[in-house]
């Protein structure tokens, strides 16, 4: 058997576990790959993706500070979509000293797993068997199915054991999203921005057509939660459909993708129907006005998040033109779609994602983008984190994140968390496999190395400032890698100049 094994090389339990499972397997005579002793940069990359289409199980240790490491989601992200469209590899969660819930992502991945724990040293050859009794067939039950209340519970129990100051790579929609209340949403550092007043608003009208759009990271689904939180104080219900979780084949499969569609629909808003054949855009119209809008009495708010996960699919055109007339439909049926708001969550520019204008809810509504963080709103997080800087400091910190939301709140948290650097360290580390900001420089190389051409292009913008082709261009964009800076495209901040520049040696 073929193993991968998947752990935060900075934490050391973590890492010791690791090898002594992996000497533990290769005494069994099964092969194993771990990531030590490689350096970043596209073979790395290349070689992560290939080994995890190589192997029969991922191993993954979940620790405390692994949940939240961009790259174990990622490798976790790619192993469970290879597993839904090719059957392999399994995944073998442990946990390392940690047993609070999983974030939004990880969860929804390996909820239903069974897992081993590990609570010290006696424990690793317990683990050990569990892993070689998975890969001789002595399959361990599932995890059981947990209800909307328990998924909730789960999520509010993780943000109240967590650090506030650290920020989270995806926020965390469950709690606000399946609760039929209008929670607040809690994050002391939340810095609110003009756009939140204009998503207030929208909230509050009826049959709105909203569209947040922006790079990956920018607080897009922050911002969407809010909203939803906002239309529920209106009086509205809710159903958010994100597209991030949507394997390759239910992304790809047409039909599988509408019945999901009309599947959440159904359990988010608990409604009790007859099992029917919703397979085409056609029936799913016709199931919501005919039955959903009947049952659910309040206006309703449907919200899809990272809508450009479809971008490219050969149903693209028909799903935005199915949008498309349920907006249209509001002026003719006020009693039923006149109900009905829409929200859209997306990276890219919605031009792209326009085909013949006016069949496509892209060109009804004026997008509303979260911008990057002013000088002066990082100030005042630094001072609320406890970070003492310089006014020559900030500017350094701005030029060096660029605004970038995460991407400041990371670097202050690591100025004040509980492995504190100086600022001079972070600024000479910040662009190292190893440093303040390795975890998601890494994942965003491994991002960028699936698709082809696409870090060729990024080195290219840094290196001689030219302009990439349309389509690597809005790659690079909607990935928050680039921006446009007097008509010119330049990298997003230094951080990402200097990283990606470093590949090109």
């Amino acid at each position: 058997m073929k193993f991968f094994v998947s752990y935060r090389r900075r934490e050391t339990e973590d890492a010791d576990l690791a090898a002594f499972l992996v000497e533990g397997l290769g005494k069994r005579n099964h092969e194993v790959f771990i990531d030590t002793g490689m350096r970043t940069g596209t073979n790395w990359v290349e070689e992560i993706d290939r080994r995890i289409s190589w192997c029969d199980f991922l191993v993954v240790l979940l620790s405390e500070s692994s949940v939240d490491s961009e790259m174990v989601q990622g490798e976790v992200r790619r192993a469970h979509h290879r597993f839904k469209s090719q059957g392999s590899p399994r995944i073998l969660p442990i946990r390392v000293r940690y047993f609070g819930s999983l974030d939004y992502e990880l969860d929804s991945y390996l909820a239903r797993i069974q897992y081993a724990a590990w609570d010290g040293g006696a424990s690793s050859s317990t683990v050990l068997e569990h892993i070689l009794a998975a890969a001789e067939g002595d399959e361990a039950p599932p995890g059981e199915d947990r209800s909307e209340r328990e998924l909730e519970d789960a999520a509010r129990h993780l943000e109240a054991s967590r650090d506030p100051r650290r920020p989270r790579p995806a926020v965390d929609p469950r709690a606000h999203v399946l609760s039929d209340q209008a929670l607040p949403v809690s994050d002391p550092f939340y810095r609110a921005r003009m756009i939140d007043s204009k998503v207030s608003v929208a909230a509050s009208l009826p049959g709105q057509t909203l569209m947040i759009k922006a790079p990956h990271q920018m607080g897009k689904s922050s911002l969407l939660i809010r909203y939803l939180v906002a239309c529920r104080k209106a009086g509205k219900r809710k159903v958010f459909i994100d597209f991030a979780l949507l394997s390759d084949a239910e992304r790809k499969d047409s039909q599988t993708f509408i019945r999901g569609i009309a599947d959440e629909i159904v359990v988010q808003l608990n409604l009790s129907v007859p099992e029917r054949d919703i397979s085409s855009a056609l029936k799913l119209t016709s199931f919501i006005q005919r039955t959903v809008l009947k049952a659910v009495q309040e206006p309703l708010v449907i919200a899809f998040d990272n809508v450009d996960q479809i971008l490219g699919e050969p149903y693209q055109r028909d799903f935005f033109r199915l949008l498309r007339s349920w907006s249209d439909s509001r002026g003719l049926e006020e009693e039923t779609w006149g109900r009905v708001d829409l929200a859209l969550v997306i990276s890219t520019e919605p031009t792209r994602l326009i085909e013949g204008g006016y069949s496509s809810p892209f060109s009804v509504a004026t997008p509303i983008e979260p911008e990057v963080f002013e000088l002066a709103l990082v100030r005042s997080l630094a001072h609320d984190l406890g970070a003492d800087l310089s006014d020559e400091d900030l500017s350094q910190l701005y030029d060096l994140t660029g605004g970038h939301p995460f991407l400041t709140r990371l670097a202050l948290y690591r100025l004040v968390g509980p492995d504190e650097m100086s600022f001079v360290e972070l600024l000479d580390k910040a662009a190292e496999e190893d440093g303040p900001f390795g975890d998601h420089l890494s994942a965003k190389l491994f991002r960028v190395n699936l698709v082809e051409g696409l870090r060729e292009a990024m080195v290219h913008v840094i290196c001689n400032r030219t302009r990439p082709a349309d389509d690597l261009y809005h790659k690079l964009r909607s990935s928050g890698l680039v921006r446009l800076q007097d008509g010119r495209v330049v990298p997003a901040n230094l951080l990402y100049t200097r990283f990606f520049k470093q590949l090109s040696r």
